[in-house]
């Protein structure tokens, strides 16, 4: 897929499994080549070309992954993004993003995500929150999956989760201009809530 990896290390023999000591680069990977190793990344719509380092260490048997990625332009559940970069880790089937700088939506975000990837959950269940600064609301529809008649720029703290019983989402808003449907306001803080279909004001 034109991506370029370098890796260097060692794997020694443990009974069974090995003992990792690997690490290296990645240039040009095509996140959506992911899907099948990490399919969380293809129910969230997560596409784009990254570069990182990245390192595996322990056991063969239960491996802990740490990756240094950054990427210019990419895709997040229809949100295109302009720039975004992490510290990802992975281990015990838990997946952790950390340290996320994200650029999107006129805006820019800092982030913290959790994702349970352990086998035999019939939902994979995860938690974003964070930061976001300037972010143009209409970017709530492609996110939350919504359709709401929605504008202007919003800077507060959000949290945007899924427990196993669909998306949910809280916010308190710091400074907002927005406009929903036919009101207009011209400054708006406070605390929100809701899920994909549901906007509450608290």
């Amino acid at each position: 897929n034109g991506a370029r990896v370098s890796a260097s290390g060692k794997a020694e023999s443990a009974g069974s499994s090995f003992a990792l000591s690997v690490s290296g680069t990645a240039k040009k990977a095509d996140l959506t080549k992911f899907y099948t190793l990490v399919p969380f990344f293809k129910t969230m719509g997560i596409e784009g070309i990254a570069d990182g380092t990245w390192s595996v260490s322990g056991n063969s048997s239960a491996p802990v992954i740490k990756a240094k990625v950054k990427a210019s332009g990419g895709e997040f559940r229809r949100l295109k993004i302009s720039s975004f970069s992490s510290d990802i880790s992975f281990a015990s089937s838990k997946l952790l993003l950390e340290r996320m700088n994200v650029a999107a939506a006129g805006g820019t975000a800092s982030l913290k995500c959790f994702v349970d990837l352990r086998k035999g959950e019939p939902v994979v269940k995860w938690n974003l929150v964070g930061k976001v600064r300037d972010l143009n609301l209409d970017a709530v529809n492609d996110v939350l999956d919504m359709k709401e008649d929605i504008e202007g720029t919003c800077t507060g703290d959000i949290r945007v989760y899924n427990e196993g019983k669909g998306i949910k989402w809280d916010a308190s808003v710091a400074e907002s201009k927005p406009r929903w449907k036919d009101v207009r306001i011209e400054s708006l803080t406070g605390k929100a809530s809701g899920t994909d279909k549901v906007v509450n004001l608290d």
